[in-house]
C-alpha cells in the first residue's frame, strides 16, 4: 500500500515511505525524544510534585522542548495529583485564570459564576483537596509572559497553608529564571539543556522512526554536524534544518559566507590574472636592475685558485633589502607555526574514573546490606507526638525500593518506614528525622551530608502523617 501525501505535506513524504510528516512543529507525544538528560529533568519534575512542596521554575532555551516535556509530566501523573494547565501566551485575563483553576480542581462551573468571592472558593476547595491526600498542581507555560496581576496573585496562592502544609504546589515554565518567583524559599530551579552532537543523530532517527521510515538515517556525517553547529542542539531548529535538507533546499549562509562564496565566483578569475600579471612585472624589473649592475660594475680579474688547505671563510654581505625579505619570511614561518602547534593547554586534574562494573559493584552492595537496613517501624510514627515534625524523603510502590534508598545514602538515626494505600495499592514512604519546632527541622537539615541535603524533601508534621494512615490503611490480601 502507498503512502497517500496531501498538498500540505512535504514531498519527500513518498520517497521515504512516511505515514506522517517528521518534523513537524505541533506538540505531538509520539515525537518526544527521552534524551538522558531530558529523562533526568522529567522524573525530578514527578518527584518535586509526588515527594515534596517545592515550586518548580523548568528553564530551557526557545525551542528545546518545554512545553513537549510539560505535557509528558501532566500525562504521567496518577490520581493522586489534580491538575490545572494554564498558557500566559494565550491569555492575561485574571477572572479567566481563576476560573481555570477552579474548574480544574473540581468546582462546577455554576459555583464559579456565582460564588461572591471566588479566591475564597479556591483556598477552600485546596483545603478540601488536601483532605483528601490529592495534590492540586497549576503548569504555568510560557510563564514570562504572565500579567504582572496573574502573577502577584500566584505568589499569595503559593503562599497559603493548612496545619503547616502548603495547600498549592506549581510549574513554571520560561526561557530563563523568573526573578518574580525569587521570593519563594521552596523554589527549585530545573534547567533543560539543548541536545549533544551525539544525541542528535539518535534525535534525528527517533524522530523518522515514529512518522514510519525503516531506513538508514538519509543524512551524512557532514551534514548531520552542519545540523549540530547551525541548531546549537535545538531541537525546534534541527526540524527546520533537517525538512529543508529533505526538500533540497541548500544549506542557510550567513551574509559573511555569501560575500566570500561570491568573490570566489566572480573575482578569482580577476585575482589569477593580476597574480600572474604582478609576477611578469617583477620579473622585468629584477631583469633590469641586474643589468644596470653589470654595466656598472669593473671587469673581473682572473680567478683566484684556492686550496682546500688555503680556503677560508668569505662573509657574507646582506643588503637592506635582503633583510627585509629575511624577516619578512621569519615573521610568516613564526605565524604558521603558531597556527601548526597547538597553545599549551592548562593541566587537567583527572576526574575520578566512573566505569559500568563500578556502578554495578556499588550496586550489589546496596542489594546486600538491604536486610541490615535499621529503620523504625510503623507503630513508632504512630507513636509520635501530632505536632513534632520530620522530613519526608521519598516514596515508591515497591517496598525493596525504599530500601535500597535506606542503603543508597547511608540513613541513620530516627529513620522510618510507614505505608498508605493510594489508588488501592500500597504506598511507601520514607521519613527522616524528628523535631520539636520547625526552626529545629530547618536547623537540622542544613547539617545534612551533602549527598541528602542535594534530595527533594517534604516537610511535614507527624499529624499529617498519622492521619494519611489512618484514613488510607493498607488492607493485606486474603489468602486463597
Amino acid at each position: 500500500m502507498e503512502t497517500e501525501v496531501s498538498a500540505n505535506e512535504p514531498n519527500y513524504m513518498t520517497e521515504l515511505a512516511l505515514t506522517t510528516a517528521p518534523f513537524q512543529q505541533a506538540l505531538d507525544n509520539k515525537f518526544f525524544y527521552p534524551a538522558p538528560q531530558t529523562t533526568h529533568r522529567l522524573n525530578l519534575l514527578l518527584h518535586l510534585i509526588r515527594a515534596s512542596d517545592k515550586v518548580a521554575n523548568l528553564v530551557a532555551d526557545t525551542g528545546v522542548g518545554k512545553s513537549l516535556l510539560l505535557k509528558q509530566v501532566v500525562e504521567r501523573l496518577g490520581d493522586e495529583v489534580r491538575v490545572c494547565l494554564f498558557d500566559a501566551a494565550s491569555s492575561q485575563n485574571i477572572h479567566a485564570f481563576l476560573g481555570q483553576c477552579l474548574v480544574a480542581f473540581g468546582v462546577t462551573r455554576h459555583e464559579v459564576e456565582n460564588h461572591t468571592d471566588p479566591i475564597a472558593l479556591l483556598q477552600q476547595r485546596l483545603y478540601q483537596l488536601q483532605q483528601l491526600q490529592i495534590t492540586p498542581v497549576i503548569f504555568i507555560d510560557h510563564a514570562s509572559q504572565l500579567a504582572p496581576e496573574i502573577e502577584q496573585a500566584m505568589l499569595t496562592w503559593l503562599s497559603w497553608q493548612q496545619q503547616s502544609h502548603y495547600l498549592l504546589q506549581a510549574v513554571f515554565v520560561s526561557e530563563s529564571p523568573l526573578k518574580g518567583l525569587s521570593v519563594i524559599d521552596r523554589l527549585q530551579v530545573v534547567a533543560l539543556p539543548s541536545l549533544t552532537e551525539s544525541e542528535v543523530v539518535l534525535y534525528l532517527e527517533h524522530r523518522l522512526a515514529q512518522a514510519g521510515y525503516r531506513g538508514e538515517l538519509p543524512f551524512d556525517k557532514k551534514t548531520l554536524q552542519r545540523f549540530y553547529q547551525q541548531s546549537r542542539g535545538v531541537p525546534r531548529q534541527l526540524n527546520q534544518l533537517a525538512h529543508q535538507q529533505l526538500l533540497g533546499f541548500k544549506p542557510y549562509l550567513t551574509l559573511k559566507q555569501r560575500i566570500l562564496v561570491i568573490l570566489k565566483q566572480r573575482l578569482g578569475p580577476i585575482l589569477v590574472l593580476a597574480t600572474i600579471t604582478m609576477l611578469v612585472m617583477a620579473q622585468e624589473q629584477i631583469m633590469r636592475a641586474w643589468e644596470n649592475i653589470n654595466h656598472r660594475m669593473p671587469p673581473m680579474a682572473e680567478p683566484i685558485i684556492v686550496s682546500p688547505e688555503e680556503e677560508v671563510a668569505i662573509p657574507v654581505i646582506v643588503t637592506d633589502e635582503q633583510a627585509q625579505r629575511d624577516e619578512l619570511a621569519r615573521l610568516v614561518a613564526d605565524i604558521q607555526l603558531e597556527e601548526t602547534v597547538p597553545a599549551k593547554q592548562p593541566e587537567m586534574i583527572p576526574a575520578p574514573v566512573s566505569s559500568t562494573s563500578a556502578t554495578d559493584s556499588t550496586e550489589q552492595q546496596v542489594e546486600n546490606n538491604i536486610d541490615d537496613v535499621a529503620y523504625q517501624s510503623q507503630s513508632w510514627v504512630m507513636t509520635q507526638s501530632p505536632q513534632h515534625y520530620t522530613f519526608q524523603l521519598m516514596g515508591s510502590w515497591q517496598q525493596q525500593e525504599v530500601m535500597k534508598f535506606i542503603t543508597r545514602y547511608r540513613l541513620n538515626g530516627d529513620v522510618a518506614l510507614f505505608s498508605s494505600a493510594r489508588n488501592g495499592r500500597a504506598w511507601y514512604v520514607v521519613l527522616y528525622g524528628r523535631y520539636d519546632s520547625r526552626q529545629a527541622a530547618l536547623a537540622a537539615q542544613k547539617q545534612w551530608p551533602d549527598t541528602v541535603k542535594a534530595l527533594p524533601s517534604w516537610l511535614r508534621r507527624f499529624a499529617s502523617i498519622q492521619r494519611q494512615i489512618n484514613n488510607n490503611p493498607v488492607i493485606a490480601a486474603s489468602p486463597s
